[in-house]
């Protein structure tokens, strides 16, 4: 299983301990914020690849979130998101 934040919450708060959320996830900067809510949402909207290797994030399933939420630069979003996305990608494939 893999800890989510709100399953990292839940832990902390049942041991009325803080969440370390500053270890965990980098500050975006203001800017980026909607952007890096849209890619912690869709995150695991992954594309797989024969032998599992991740090929790329589903920008339907972003695009999908950023309806959702009514965002309204989605172009501009999309394009941090896939940016985040990239990065994220080329972390686990160091792993």
């Amino acid at each position: 299983m893999r800890l989510t934040c709100e399953v990292c919450e839940a832990i902390k708060f049942a041991k009325g301990k803080e969440t370390p959320c500053e270890e965990c996830m980098p500050q975006a900067m203001p800017e980026n914020q909607e952007a890096w809510m849209m890619f912690q949402i869709s995150r695991n909207q992954l594309i797989v690849g024969g032998m599992g290797g991740v090929i790329d994030i589903n920008i339907m399933a972003v695009k999908t979130v950023m309806d959702l939420y009514e965002i309204k630069n989605q172009r501009e979003c999309m394009e941090k998101v896939l940016q985040m996305a990239h990065i994220f990608i080329r972390e686990m494939q160091k792993k």
